[in-house]
């Protein structure tokens, strides 16, 4: 795990070359000006992240702080410098609550953040109130539009019901698993996933599962590696701290052949090796950015090659969440393309662009999902390598009436 660095101020004239390429759908090179762009200060985004504690990963903020840097060397978005306030919203709906009463004082202009869904949805009366548009990891029910009954916020990674949809269409026409284990944190997205696993799986035609559930701060699942022997395949969802746990003590209690499957936190895996590495054969996990391993996407290598030059210490980009560099260009784009800083005019927008980005293609669904495209990537041996890709996904969640 590598220490926080600096600002990039000092690479802007280097990434400012590559900033095309890694907007390349126009997110900030509109040359049209809205009517007060240039006589307003700074547009002001509030990242909200889990920036402490076991379940944070030191440098989440570059990637986004990476954007601002280069839209800003394009003159910003409509004549306005972008600058990125961090809040750390932590793993609770409480401290979620305290970080954007905190943001939206210091009058930040948008949000991009929220990865657990509770501090997302406990936050959102005082945005909707605030009128600012949010850009959010929301990835349940609970954060769909029309859960929020409102259309100012909008996700910018894959919906759980997705995700557990081509977790069981893997286990069954891949892996031919004919039981599954389902484990997971106890808090609503874990949950809520998982039972989407097991609805999806039941549909085709697996019958048997072993549900295990943990608190997010466990120390100890010997009681429910113990559960899941004898099962053909696991479907964990929980935390990076909790998917490097269950690993190890599968390897412990003899069951390391048994192939896991993470939910898109295993990506962090990537970052922090808490896993050994003899211990990955047979560990998969579902990845929403899996565009970083595609050697066509031009935007994703523009974005690696950028950020390495920024960050050199960062091995695997994807850790370090580079939807949150995408979200900064969706935004960007939206204001550009409506003239206007304005919420309903940048909603309006973001109801019908398309953003070619370092995660792939983004257009909103009906229920304010962005990404809709998922692949299952193998972290055998820390050497990533997707194993397959499914595109053009449906959420099943409730969209704004």
């Amino acid at each position: 795990m590598r220490l926080r660095t600096g600002a990039v101020a000092a690479v802007v004239a280097l990434l400012a070359a590559g900033v095309a390429a890694c907007g390349s759908s126009g997110g900030s090179s509109s040359s049209s000006s809205s009517s007060s762009a240039s006589t307003k200060g700074p547009y002001v985004i509030g990242f909200m992240n889990i920036l402490s504690g076991p379940a944070s990963i030191p440098g989440e903020t570059d990637p986004i702080e990476l954007a601002a840097t280069q839209i800003n060397a394009k003159g910003g978005i409509d004549g306005r410098q972008v600058e990125i306030k961090s809040y750390d919203v932590g793993l609770t709906a409480t401290t979620a609550l305290t970080a954007t009463r905190l943001a939206l004082s210091q009058g930040v202009d948008a949000l991009i953040g929220y990865p657990i869904d509770a501090g997302l949805t406990a936050s959102f009366p005082l945005i909707k109130q605030a009128d600012i548009p949010v850009l959010t990891l929301g990835e349940g029910p609970t954060t769909s539009q029309g859960a929020l009954k409102s259309n100012i916020a909008w996700s910018v990674t894959v919906q759980s019901d997705e995700e557990a949809n081509i977790s069981a269409q893997y286990f069954e026409d891949t892996l031919h698993a004919t039981s599954i284990g389902l484990t997971n944190s106890e808090d609503a997205n874990p949950v809520e996933g998982n039972q989407y696993v097991e609805q999806y799986s039941k549909q085709l035609g697996i019958s048997h599962f072993v549900n295990e559930q943990y608190p997010e701060t466990v120390t100890d699942l010997t009681a429910q590696v113990l559960d899941i022997k004898s099962v053909s395949a696991d479907e964990q969802w929980g935390y990076p701290q909790n998917d490097a746990l269950l690993v190890r003590q599968m390897y412990q209690n003899g069951e390391g052949n048994i192939p896991v499957m993470l939910s898109t936190a295993g990506s962090y895996e990537w970052g922090t090796r808490a896993i050994p590495a003899n211990e990955t054969a047979h560990i998969t996990y579902v990845s929403s950015c899996a565009g970083l391993y595609d050697p066509a996407n031009s935007v994703a290598a523009a974005f690696t090659k950028s950020l390495h030059t920024a960050y050199p210490s960062i091995v695997y980009p994807e850790t370090y969440q580079p939807g949150t560099y995408d979200a900064a260009f969706i935004l960007a784009q939206a204001i550009e393309a409506g003239k206007s800083f304005g919420t309903s005019s940048i909603t309006a927008q973001l109801k019908t662009l398309t953003y070619q980005g370092v995660c792939g293609t983004y257009h909103a669904n009906a229920d304010g999902a962005m990404l809709n495209q998922l692949s299952v990537v193998s972290l055998a041996n820390y050497q990533p390598q997707i194993l397959k890709t499914y595109s053009n996904l449906t959420s099943s969640y409730s969209a704004l009436g």
